[in-house]
């Protein structure tokens, strides 16, 4: 069942005044069960709108929730206790409610991938490479797209226990291709 919006109630209300139900619910592209509870709430109350609901108060609002997205997207690599930091340090909130925040709108903490540095010999090679195949010596600017860079090397990276040498970041989840 839609919401319906508190002003559509009180237009409702009004046009009970004149109309069937039937005729109200056509109007407002509504069932006539949603008028006939929208009225018994009315005659009940006096008002059409919601009452509070239950649970603990929020403790940041939207707006700060935004900011705490933006900041995390604009410096990926600072973690949720150091984006509070320059999120808004009088609010006091705990590290997995930002966590949850930052989950909300689509960003999930991950280790970021470490790449191995190119060594001496790796670098001479790719500048005798860049040379040797130069736009000077024939090579168009055609040729050079049907390249895949590839290092078709494979590296094995030992994972960290402690956790302290691989850097987390704050990533957009995105769908898989296929």
């Amino acid at each position: 069942m839609p919401k319906i919006h508190p002003e559509t109630k009180v237009l409702i209300i009004k046009r009970l005044k004149t109309r069937s139900t039937a005729d109200v619910a056509d109007t407002f592209n509504v069932s006539q069960r949603q008028v006939q509870r929208i009225k018994k709430r009315f005659e009940e109350t006096g008002d059409v709108f919601d009452k509070p609901r239950s649970g603990r108060p929020r403790k940041t609002t939207a707006r700060e929730d935004r900011l705490l997205a933006r900041k995390s997207k604009a410096s990926p690599f600072s973690t949720a206790a150091e984006l509070h930091e320059t999120w808004s340090p009088e609010v006091p909130v705990s590290t997995r409610i930002r966590q949850t925040v930052l989950s909300r709108n689509g960003l999930h903490g991950r280790i970021s991938a470490q790449k191995p540095a190119l060594n001496k010999r790796q670098l001479k090679n790719r500048v005798a490479f860049a040379k040797a195949h130069s736009l000077l010596k024939g090579w168009t600017l055609e040729k050079w797209q049907k390249v895949d860079f590839s290092d078709e090397s494979s590296v094995e990276v030992a994972a960290n226990i402690a956790g302290d040498l691989l850097e987390p970041t704050w990533i957009r989840d995105s769908p898989r291709k296929q």
